[in-house]
């Protein structure tokens, strides 16, 4: 398998419907095209929304031989014999209808994120998946960015880890007519972008217990969460996580404290197509991202146009910087070679190694779906505890000796 300009090689190609013309799908779907595979349909309960999006993205005619529309359109995508596989690009409220229906369908299933609203949710769509033994994965496409994956093959060198740190945050106008305004149709700041703070301790800690929780909601009676923060913890070490609608700048960071180091990734989550970063601390990280760097390069992976991609500042942090790349593109070739090549799911820390399906730490096999069950057990139990708890204002003084709080 060879990643070219940003072009997936050598992976086998399927044809793809999508369900939904969500506006994530003009990222998905040039990702698709790269990594060889092929949009067979779009269809869209809106009238005209499929060939809009077709004709947006070029896809007219052989591109994508048709689009359906209207009432029964998804029913008409699952029935259509030439779509291999279905990738689901809809409001969170509607991953589970479409989700079953397409594994019985028999069509294997790329969900995008989250996998549903809740943890029962989840539980339904992985029991029809291993009954019916038909694939699911959540597309949680920033694993597949390269300093994610580099930071997770740095794993093993950062010994135990103690403490991991992950923020996500910027700015979303809940009055605006969207899901994401509504809590029950899976809305709000936690679901949306905090779920990949949760997912990315998850991936350094392994399974989490939540200890603490605290958010902000909005006014009306389905408020959604806007600003959510949580202490999680787990076996070695513990979490921050946090997320927030409410910021006036983006941020999207995670940093990861081990025994022998500390690696940070500034951007880990959408750079849309900028270059990206990573930052380690300690003798033993060091040397070890070193090595990782020039087997990186020797695979292809990096160009290193824009001058050099390795910077260490005075007082010792090492800095590698990565080309910009396209995550929906590994994530299609990722889906595409575990469905032909009929792969084991990788394990929850996204480690595992097949003899059946040409896999590298460079561009992993997918998640099983119990680890989108996972994620979203710990997203409802956030939600809950911090629905629960109520806000206080620490007592001031005001100059008097006496103080007021509530």
């Amino acid at each position: 398998m060879k990643l070219d300009g940003g072009k997936v090689e050598g992976v086998p190609s399927l044809r793809w419907g999508i369900l939904g013309a969500a506006g994530i799908n003009r990222q998905f779907i040039p990702g698709l095209l790269r990594a060889g595979q092929s949009v067979q349909t779009i269809a869209s309960h809106r009238e005209g929304a499929a060939q809009k999006l077709a004709n947006e993205l070029g896809l007219a005619g052989e591109r994508c031989p048709r689009c359906y529309e209207g009432p029964d359109a998804y029913s008409r995508l699952l029935a259509d014999p030439t779509v291999d596989v279905v990738y689901v690009a809809l409001a969170n409220h509607l991953h589970k209808e479409a989700v079953l229906a397409a594994i019985e369908a028999g069509k294997p299933v790329l969900c995008e994120k989250p996998l549903g609203l809740n943890g029962d949710e989840a539980e339904q769509m992985v029991a029809a998946s291993r009954q019916a033994g038909v694939r699911l994965a959540e597309a949680f496409m920033y694993r597949y960015l390269p300093v994610n994956l580099f930071a997770l093959a740095l794993r093993p060198f950062l010994g135990q880890v103690l403490l991991v740190r992950a923020s996500f945050t910027g700015r979303y106008d809940p009055g605006r007519p969207n899901y994401r305004s509504q809590a029950s149709l899976g809305g709000g700041a936690l679901l949306d972008i905090g779920c990949y703070t949760v997912h990315t301790a998850r991936l350094f800690l392994g399974e989490l217990r939540v200890l603490a929780a605290h958010g902000r909601f909005a006014d009306q009676d389905d408020g959604i969460d806007l600003t959510v923060s949580a202490l999680l913890a787990g076996n070695s070490g513990s979490a921050l996580v946090d997320c927030s609608f409410e910021t006036s700048g983006s941020e999207q960071r995670y940093q990861v404290v081990g025994e022998n180091g500390l690696l940070e990734v500034p951007v880990a989550y959408n750079p849309h197509g900028a270059p990206t970063s990573i930052r380690v601390r300690g003798q033993t990280l060091t040397k070890a991202t070193l090595e990782l760097f020039e087997e990186w390069r020797q695979h292809g992976q990096q160009r290193q146009a824009d001058g050099p991609a390795v910077h260490q500042a005075e007082d010792g942090t090492l800095e590698v910087r990565f080309d910009p790349a396209d995550p929906f593109a590994r994530e299609a070739a990722s889906f595409a070679v575990a469905v032909r090549q009929d792969w084991d799911y990788a394990k929850s820390d996204g480690s595992g190694t097949g003899t059946r399906a040409n896999f590298t730490r460079w561009l992993p096999p997918p998640l099983p779906p119990e680890d989108a069950w996972s994620n979203m057990r710990i997203l409802d139990a956030i939600l809950a505890l911090a629905r629960a708890v109520p806000s206080y204002t620490i007592p001031a003084d005001h100059g008097d000796g006496t103080a007021r709080g509530r």
